[in-house]
Order: C-alpha cells, then structure tokens, then sequence
C-alpha cells in the first residue's frame, strides 16, 4: 500500500532513563504493534514534525525499520505542547487482507441555498469511524451541501456509503447544519462562553508540564 514515507531504527534500551537521553538527541522513543510482535523503535524527531502537517488518523504510514517496510497507521502519540515536540508515538501496523479501523475526515462541498440566504453553514462533524480494507480507506469523504436550506441538516443516515464501507458512526450524528442569523448568534455566545469555563477550570499550577510522560510497559 503507497502512503506517507517515514525511517526508524530499532532500540533496544527501554526505561524512562534512556528514553530521556534520546529525546535529548532529537529522536522519538517509538513502539510498533505488528500482528506477529511488537518493535522499540526511534524516529528523527524533525523529519517526523515535517509529516504531521500532511497525515491525519487515517493515513497510512510506509515505515521503513531497517530496510523492511511495514504499512501503519499511528495508533496514539504524546506531544509536549510548550516545547512542540513530539514525546512517544505509537504504530498499528495494517494487514492488507485484513479490515481495520479508519476515522476519514469529512469535507463538505457546494454553495447551500441557505447561505445563499443569509444562513450560516455549521460543520458539526470532523470525521466518521469505519472499519475497511486498507485498501479502501480514501484521504476525505466529501459531501454535498448545496440542498441545505436554513434550518436543514445532514445526518450520517442520510448518504449512502459504497458497501466497502462499514460506516461505525451513529447514524442519527450530524454532518452539517445551516443555521439562521439568531442561531448563529447564539453558537458564536455558547462557544465564547465554553472558552471562558476551560480557562478557568484548565489553568494549571505554575511549572506543571502540559503533556507528561507516560508508562510505557515495553519502555
């Protein structure tokens, strides 16, 4: 499967000692899950950083360990937000034959009758869980709003999915809506006020790290 190219090398050393000592070098402790063993691996921490700005959940990865290319998806990572650098990355790695579990981002297209009007589009939903081949997996689902009118919506239940699809989502989830001018108002108010109670409720005390280092089994 062709996807995004990425190089690692194998690691031995485990503990958060040694880990410690290879961020330190610009590299990314890094564990692959593959479906007959699991790797301890290390990624150049600034060729990894170059990619995230191109892949999402749904990409597949072609990584390189050595010489043999493994196809992966990234299963879960840590960042440290303040330094803006990557602390642990975790790999799934895809077996062609065998579906698995892809979250595609949604893009929404066309000019809606209700924005036409004055209305306002609301993207409600960033992406939709399937389970696929990996073959299948496509880099977006894009979706037609241009019926919309002001107060319309569409919901997952209402497409029709290519059957290679087995759509994990609830169907009743919402795409998209066009709302009002009122409405409008009101999500810029709720939203303001969200941000408002975050704030106060996610201030940290001074010097508490915002991504800490987990417990890694195999570290």
């Amino acid at each position: 499967m062709e996807g995004v190219q990425l190089e690692a090398k194998k690691r031995t050393e485990t503990g958060k000692g040694p880990c410690k000592k290879l961020r330190r070098k610009g590299l990314i402790p890094s564990i692959m899950y593959g479906h007959k063993d699991i790797i301890n691996l290390t990624l150049n921490q600034h060729d990894f950083s170059k990619l995230t700005h191109h892949i999402t959940k749904s990409t597949i990865i072609n990584l390189n360990i050595e010489g043999k290319v493994y196809d992966v998806l990234i299963k879960d990572y840590e960042k440290d937000y303040i330094k803006d650098k990557f602390i642990h990355i975790d790999f799934f790695e895809l077996q062609k034959d065998k579906a698995a579990v892809f979250f595609i981002p949604v893009n929404c297209t066309g000019n809606s009758i209700g924005v036409k009007e004055g209305g306002t589009l609301v993207k409600h939903l960033a992406e939709i869980k399937v389970e696929c081949l990996p073959k299948d997996v496509v880099p977006q689902f894009d979706f037609n709003v241009t019926e919309l009118n002001i107060g319309d919506s569409l919901h997952i239940g209402d497409i029709q999915f290519d059957s290679k699809f087995k759509i994990l989502t609830n169907p009743d989830e919402v795409i998209a809506f066009v709302a009002g001018k009122e409405k409008e108002e009101e999500i810029h108010v709720e939203a303001a006020a969200e941000e408002v109670v975050e704030g106060v409720e996610g201030e940290a005390a001074p010097g508490t790290a915002v991504a800490s280092e987990k417990e890694q089994k195999t570290e």
